[in-house]
């Protein structure tokens, strides 16, 4: 195993510790508002989940959907609540930052800025992608190679990138590239991964 210069993480479900975060934003709506939690688990997949849109946009629609009174903010407030960083991927990362390595995310989804700046230290993440902000999402190959093109800028080669992500399919591109990869099941296996 080569040396890692640049850490990746699929933000919202590896280095989120409840990770069920989602489930849990559904289940509080569910209660809050006195909606069946499936109605709004159906909402949530309709409006947000399966969305490529700015995230105001895709909560304004989850309102809409289930005829709340509340603010696409409010309920973005309230999503933000339900993610709550694992403290100890964040102090192994930042270890590691603090020996010279670079911390990067590479998620589906919506837009993750309003959540790393709510979360995170403004300079935990060295940088980051969303594919929210582009028109295809991992597994396509484009989205590796944009991660490739700013880890060259670093002079940091594709063998000293360290890739994890909770779904297998998204490991497999960046493997064919000379990544490192790990499949995320656990934190503390994780964390193994990283030290070893």
């Amino acid at each position: 195993m080569s040396k890692i210069k640049l850490l990746i993480f699929d933000i919202t479900d590896v280095i989120s510790k409840v990770h069920n975060y989602k489930e849990l934003f559904i289940q509080r709506i569910g209660m809050q508002h006195g909606i069946d939690p499936s109605y709004v688990r159906s909402a949530y997949t309709k409006s947000i989940a399966s969305q490529k849109r700015a995230m105001d946009k895709a909560f304004f629609g989850f309102a809409k959907e289930l005829r709340l009174s509340v603010t696409s903010q409010e309920l973005l407030q309230e999503f933000y609540e339900c993610f709550i960083p694992d403290r100890q991927i964040i102090e192994t990362s930042q270890r590691l930052k603090s020996q010279g390595v670079k911390i990067a995310y590479m998620t589906n989804g919506l837009s993750v800025r309003p959540l790393v700046i709510n979360h995170f230290h403004q300079h935990f993440f060295d940088f980051g992608i969303a594919s929210a902000d582009l028109p295809f999402r991992k597994p396509d190959i484009r989205i590796y190679k944009m991660m490739m093109k700013n880890a060259s800028r670093l002079h940091i080669k594709p063998n000293e990138m360290f890739f994890t992500d909770d779904k297998g399919r998204n490991l497999i591109p960046a493997r064919k590239l000379g990544w490192q990869t790990y499949l995320f099941t656990d934190t503390q296996s994780l964390l193994d991964a990283l030290v070893n």
